[in-house]
């Protein structure tokens, strides 16, 4: 018994050493309608010559919180926004290209512990009915919660890697404790995770990382509550899906997102007072020449 768990740990850590593996299935679930959950953003990132496909959501007009291996050392990245279907954006899907990207700094991409990630914007988006941000928790999540998680990862295996959809998905999940979730994945399960069960193989696939896992508050609005980071060897079996937990990097997020804030602020400020000489400056030019 004690060697059949040391394979499935080991199959796990090899599987997460890959970055096309860790691209974490919205398997047996549903398709989602537009606008259904108008915080998801799909991207695709080019690291090394080699593009994959990842999820995030939208917490503000200007950053995507998603999985750190869907940023850490990318290049550059294709965000898609406003829309469940990458093939026809419609009238309010928009594709934004960005290059500014931060990894929570104890991330590591072995265990993958502190698997969060942010991608800034190049500028601020405009909220419409299919783009909106979605808040983040004000408590932890607990065991037998249910929660519901989105993406446009692949809907089945596939023989050699499974293929993410161009069609956004969701499936209801129940989370389960960390010490169930340790009997299948081991050691490397740590407080500020989360697993979700698989049971009748519902979970996420490759192309479904960084995507959120969301709960709704009392007056009907979704909440994000985890992000999506990695799952068993295969997607359509009962292997629970692993996530990080938001409340737990709540102050990390605020941190990196507001202080970027504060360095746009003075940027605007600056060039506020630049454009205040230079009025002053030909203001006073002009007085010259008229008093001449």
């Amino acid at each position: 018994m004690k060697s059949i768990k040391t394979a499935l740990i080991l199959c796990f850590c090899l599987l997460a050493t890959s970055a096309d593996v860790r691209n974490a299935r919205i398997v047996e679930g549903e398709i989602s309608l537009e606008g259904q959950f108008s915080f998801a953003v799909a991207f695709f990132y080019q690291k090394a010559g080699v593009t994959n496909q990842c999820g995030g959501s939208l917490i503000n007009e200007r950053w995507i919180l998603t999985a750190a291996h869907c940023v850490y050392e990318s290049e550059s990245f294709s965000i898609y926004l406003g829309t469940n279907d990458l093939q026809n954006l419609g009238s309010k899907g928009m594709v934004i290209n960005a290059t500014t990207y931060i990894a929570h700094p104890e991330y590591n991409s072995v265990t993958l512990a502190n698997n969060l990630g942010l991608i800034q914007l190049p500028k601020l988006v405009t909220f419409n009915d299919r783009i909106q941000s979605i808040q983040l928790p004000s408590k932890t999540l607990n065991t037998g919660e249910n929660a519901i998680v989105v993406g446009w990862g692949a809907t089945k295996d596939a023989d050699p890697l499974p293929i993410p959809s161009n069609i956004l998905s969701h499936v209801a999940l129940t989370t389960i404790s960390n010490t169930a979730c340790m009997r299948v994945y081991g050691s490397i399960i740590r407080d500020t995770m989360v697993c979700a069960s698989g049971q009748g193989n519902h979970g996420i696939c490759r192309g479904d990382s960084g995507g959120g896992l969301v709960q709704t508050d009392a007056d009907g609005n979704y909440v994000h509550v985890a992000v999506a980071s990695f799952y068993g060897r295969e997607c359509e079996n009962n292997y629970p899906s692993g996530f990080t937990r938001t409340y737990e990097y709540l102050d990390w997020i605020k941190n990196v997102t507001s202080s970027q804030t504060e360095d746009d602020n003075d940027n605007n400020s600056a060039s506020s007072d630049s454009n205040l000489l230079l009025i002053i400056t030909f203001t006073t030019i002009v007085s010259l020449k008229l008093n001449q």
